[in-house]
């Protein structure tokens, strides 16, 4: 079965083009470098702002004129007004985002770590060490928990999505396909597109019924653990119709008793939607409590160590940052699906420490009605440990101008 048959439901989803070919390129301050992902909507590229000569990654979508119900220019609002929404060490950031020449750019926090995908291969496709498998995994599951919190769905959690910065933290990444429901009561929530990687799909989204996103990405995160937890799928992948046949049954080899995954994983992978666990009762588990407290001291001596060391041109940096503005008028020229419009000009604030993972408060001015705005701190609320759950108890040279 061929790569672009294991992770996406149609193969003209994975058809891409390249509207830089020879780089390096500028686009306005920034210098594309170098392709270092691409999928069915756009490509990303490691960018430097040459003035503070600061890495980003620039994400390149099509932005069709007049076709507003377009694919790509769903997938570009649907980052766009999730990431701006989002605020958490683990999950990716957002700095800018502009239209130009006929294509969106987003301006994404870079990740020089590579893929979770990444890391799996590189270890010839054998398991993570089983310390690094609870550290990665917890906070997977506490960012997306945090995204669940704040009313998103993630639709395409896997291996590919969590990027790692430069000092190994993992981050959930490409929103994309997420879905925003804000004020919808819990049995409304339900969603009839089916997209998304197939072998991360849950069994409703193979029978096109309608699905509570919610539940398929704990689906995907249960494949997802998988995979960390083996270094291989769940599934077979001989051809698609064992592989559909599986998923449909939930058919997969358990893990050994012995693992911590292995009984939380039948509760992930349940065929029912309702009976799936939560990510709130996964992060009560005591070895997800234990990891996310060694992760937290080793990030608060990051911080630690960072306040001494002096960062030359950091202020002229941030300052810059901060006096630029997050404008959407792209996205304003398409109406939203579900929820308010992103408009306006979104100013950018207390962006220290841009690298060092120290999760600050990002304020967003948002149009909320007839014009009326207002500011928006997204902050995050520490948990309170828990041993409700434990394993054994049951668990319900000169670049190029582009203008």
């Amino acid at each position: 079965m061929s790569e672009n048959q294991k992770e996406h439901h149609n193969d003209n989803e994975t058809k891409y083009f390249d509207p830089f070919p020879n780089l390096p390129v500028m686009v306005r301050q920034f210098s594309l470098i170098s392709a270092i992902g691409h999928g069915g909507y756009g490509i990303v590229y490691r960018a430097i702002n040459v003035q503070y000569n600061v890495d980003f990654a620039v994400k390149v979508i099509p932005a069709p004129v007049g076709i507003t119900s377009d694919s790509k220019t769903r997938s570009y609002e649907a980052e766009v007004r999730s990431l701006i929404k989002l605020d958490h060490p683990n999950v990716i950031r957002i700095y800018d985002t502009f239209q130009e020449n006929g294509l969106f750019f987003l301006v994404l926090e870079y990740c020089s770590g590579g893929t979770l995908e990444d890391k799996i291969k590189a270890n010839g496709g054998k398991p993570l060490p089983l310390g690094k498998q609870l550290t990665i995994c917890a906070q997977i599951v506490a960012a997306l928990s945090y995204c669940h919190k704040m009313d998103i769905a993630h639709r395409d959690i896997k291996t590919a999505n969590v990027l790692f910065d430069q000092h190994d933290r993992p981050k959930i990444a490409d929103f994309g396909l997420s879905s925003h429901f804000e004020k919808v009561p819990d049995n409304k929530r339900k969603l009839h597109q089916f997209d998304g990687s197939f072998i991360y799909a849950p069994p409703e989204i193979l029978r096109k019924v309608e699905y509570d996103p919610f539940k398929a990405d704990i689906w995907s995160l249960g494949v997802l653990f998988y995979r960390v937890a083996t270094g291989a799928y769940p599934w077979p992948l001989t051809n698609m119709r064992d592989l559909r046949a599986a998923i449909l049954h939930a058919q997969y080899s358990f893990l050994p008793p012995s693992h911590p995954f292995s009984k939380i994983m039948r509760y992930m992978l349940m065929i029912n939607p309702s009976d799936r666990i939560s990510c709130e009762e996964l992060l009560e588990l005591n070895f997800f409590q234990d990891a996310q407290h060694a992760q937290a001291n080793k990030t608060a001596n990051l911080i630690a160590l960072k306040k001494r060391v002096s960062v030359l041109g950091s202020s002229a940096f941030f300052a810059g940052l901060s006096s630029q503005k997050l404008t959407t008028s792209a996205v304003d020229m398409h109406p939203k699906q579900d929820g308010d419009p992103i408009n306006g000009n979104l100013p950018l604030v207390h962006l220290q420490n841009i690298h060092s993972g120290g999760s600050k408060s990002l304020a967003f001015l948002r149009r909320k009605t007839e014009g009326q705005r207002m500011i928006s701190l997204q902050t995050l609320k520490k948990r309170t440990p828990s041993t409700l759950l434990s394993p054994s108890s049951p668990v319900p040279n000169s670049p190029k101008v582009f203008s």
